[in-house]
């Protein structure tokens, strides 16, 4: 849809974007004399757009990454921490879209971020317009700005395209000083039309990239000197992200298309930069500006546990099948009976004279989930939140103060993504490709029995779920909240689904709606936009007690 803004956009630029166009690089701008600083040399240029991947990593670093995993069913939490505590209620509330709100930042963190970095490179572009001249290496430079500039435009506007339900169309022909006078219409549009836009700017950084030749500085993107034809490849990348996570519904998922995501991904599981020991495109953190929750805080067992909606499907004891179809407020953490040693390692077992009789799964650490015994917080905050494991897969990071590799997407990701293309666009037939794909992970890492076409179509889709699920956890902000609420419960299971009430997207800040003059909304609970209801049993008879917020853990 397309507004006409008749408030003064300069007050939206002043808090949203950092830096506002200059055609000019000589002309001074008294209404901006930053402009004019930051952009006085083509170094100083060049050194701004090469900023802004750490810019746009910001969206990751602290909101909304833990909440989401929580609203998503993968990770629980009874600390007020980030909204984790509210967003994680029973029944779901409403998100709190108020500027008074302490953790409004679930809203306008990727906001503000994604917005700063759009804007950043916009004026990137019209300075290489104005024809700005580097020192050395004119043509690489300019290339290699402009082909960084498209891909930046395009991972911001895919997240905002995944996170929020409609957002402003903003790129370097935008004539901001027009709008604020009321002289142009500013576009704001809907999520798929924003995933459209993103996927055009992808699309051209990878053209850009595929016909040049350059590396990138190794501190653009931290940690990796990526080619001109890696950056095309990790564009590709984020287009197979940022299309599977954009749909709200099934309908919406099933509509994808698949075949174009199939090739995609094929495409991208041979990239170079998932050649490495953990076969992960990884961000190197720095403990200071490079860092992110998911990889950190969500690996402390005192702060955030794993959802046993998230690991419990391989359980052997039959208490999953219980806990996920019973009455919600019934539920209870317990030890699972697992083969999956990422979940539960192997435990020698010896008698009283010390010789070995066995081995115990149970609560032996697994490779990337840790037995932590009972989740400690009082009863009081809703026992359906407590369980008693949690992720440590990124846990090197954060014990070294948050400095070393963070997994941000691993090749699974991308494989599994084709597996999924595979399955639908060949349904109910299951080619032997699908899983071979799932049991790369399923029994290389997971050592669970290899699934196979015999299983038949729910069985292998229901595998490639789970393996996607435990292998992409905590790699990005909310990689598995834009996932579950498309994929639905899972296949022959009345369980799976976002819990009804919790919101599949999140709207505008309500600054920016304020300052503008626009009505303040919002999703989840009662709201418009909340997942439906249908969900297990008890739903309905969740007690409220414990769901006012406590004082934050930090």
């Amino acid at each position: 849809m397309k507004k006409n803004i008749l408030k003064l956009f300069t007050v939206l630029v002043g808090g949203l974007f950092l830096l506002a166009s200059c055609q000019d690089l000589d002309v001074t701008n008294p209404n901006n004399p930053d402009t004019e600083r930051a952009l006085a040399s083509a170094s100083d240029v060049e050194s701004l757009v090469g900023s802004q991947y750490q810019q746009w990593w910001n969206t990751q670093k602290n909101y909304p990454g833990m909440t989401l995993s929580v609203i998503g069913n993968a990770s629980t939490a009874s600390w007020g921490n980030f909204g984790m505590f509210d967003l994680g209620a029973f029944p779901r509330q409403a998100f709190q879209n108020d500027q008074s709100y302490s953790d409004i930042g679930m809203s306008t963190v990727i906001w503000s971020n994604a917005y700063t970095a759009i804007s950043s490179v916009n004026d990137g572009l019209n300075a290489l317009e104005a024809g700005i001249q580097f020192n050395s290496q004119n043509e690489m430079r300019s290339q290699r700005m402009e082909a960084f500039s498209r891909f930046i435009q395009g991972i911001s506007y895919g997240l905002l395209a995944n996170h929020y339900d409609q957002a402003f169309y903003v790129d370097e022909n935008t004539d901001l000083e027009a709008v604020s006078l009321g002289n142009e219409e500013l576009d704001i549009i809907g999520y798929e039309e924003v995933l459209e836009t993103a996927i055009g700017f992808l699309d051209e950084a990878i053209s850009l990239s595929n016909s040049s030749d350059f590396t990138l500085p190794e501190g653009w993107v931290r940690g990796n000197a990526l080619s001109s034809a890696d950056l095309a490849l990790l564009a590709e990348a984020y287009k197979v992200r940022f299309i599977t996570s954009n749909a709200r519904s099934e309908g919406e998922r099933d509509a994808i298309n698949w075949t174009a995501v199939r090739d995609m991904a094929a495409n991208v599981s041979d990239a170079s930069f998932f050649d490495n020991s953990e076969n992960a495109f990884t961000i190197q953190a720095d403990g200071v500006f490079w860092w992110s929750r998911p990889h950190s805080l969500q690996q402390d067992g005192g702060w955030v546990r794993t959802d046993m909606m998230l690991i419990g499907h391989t359980d052997e004891s039959g208490q999953f099948e219980d806990y996920a179809t019973g009455a919600v407020t019934d539920r209870r953490q317990f030890t699972l009976t697992t083969s999956d040693r990422r979940i539960a390692g192997q435990e020698d077992v010896f008698d009283e004279e010390g010789e070995l009789i066995g081995s115990a799964q149970q609560t032996a650490r697994g490779t990337d989930f840790a037995h932590a015994g009972p989740a400690p917080p009082p009863a009081a905050r809703g026992v359906w939140r407590f369980s008693m494991y949690h992720h440590h897969r990124n846990d090197e990071m954060y014990r070294s103060g948050f400095v070393g590799p963070m997994q941000h997407m691993r090749v699974t990701e991308m494989k599994m993504m084709q597996a999924e293309a595979l399955l639908r666009l060949n349904e109910p037939v299951v080619l032997p490709e699908v899983v071979s794909l799932i049991n790369e992970t399923r029994v290389d890492r997971g050592g669970l029995d290899a699934i196979s076409v015999a299983d038949g179509w729910d069985d292998v889709f229901n595998a490639m779920r789970y393996e996607f699920e435990i292998e992409t956890h905590a790699t990005a902000a909310g990689i598995d909240y834009y996932h579950t609420r498309s994929w639905g419960n899972l296949k022959g299971k009345i369980y799976g689904k976002l819990l009804p009430g919790s919101p599949i997207h999140f709207p505008i800040p309500a600054g920016e709606l304020e300052l503008l003059e626009l009505p303040v909304y919002t999703f989840g609970g009662a709201e418009g936009g909340a997942a439906p209801k249908g969900m297990p049993n008890g739903y309905e008879q969740a007690i409220n007690a414990g769901n006012q917020k406590d004082v934050s853990k930090e």
